[in-house]
């Protein structure tokens, strides 16, 4: 295997492990918070996640198996990881904003420091959101 074959097997690995976390974090806090309401960004990062997961390991295990096939194509490689690439920074990004608003609402201090409403079920949703926000954030900066 070349260094750029290498390269190409870590990050694809990484970044499904790094789905697999934001899947299951999303999940959590869907659940955490559904009977009420529910965050839209979990929703788009679950969605996101579900889609890396999904499309990415055939890609990668047909692309192995199979030379010349569609889905070893360059382009559409690249196409597919430009639309997962738009979709992780929308995660992200949105998953920033909604921690930014919550902050602002509750403390203007540390985040995650909620005072008089320190409930636990808040403060885990807290943390998940930040958790969802990092590893969108890594997952995009590991598709550039």
């Amino acid at each position: 295997m070349t260094w750029l074959a290498t390269v190409r097997f870590a990050t694809f690995v990484t970044a499904n492990v790094f789905a697999i976390i934001v899947m299951g974090v999303s999940a959590g806090l869907i659940s955490l918070t559904e009977p009420a309401f529910y965050y839209k960004f979990a929703a788009l990062a679950l969605a996101t996640s579900l889609l890396t997961l999904f499309t990415t390991i055939p890609m990668f295990v047909i692309d192995s198996l199979r030379q010349g096939s569609f889905l070893s194509w360059i382009a559409t490689e690249l196409g597919w990881l430009t639309v997962l690439w738009i979709l992780w920074l929308s995660s992200a990004s949105y998953a920033a904003w909604t921690d930014g608003q919550i902050d602002g609402f509750f403390s203007e201090e540390s985040s995650c420091n909620f005072g008089v409403f320190g409930d636990d079920d808040i403060s885990s949703g807290c943390h998940e959101i930040k958790a969802i926000m990092a590893f969108a954030f890594l997952t995009w900066i590991l598709r550039t």
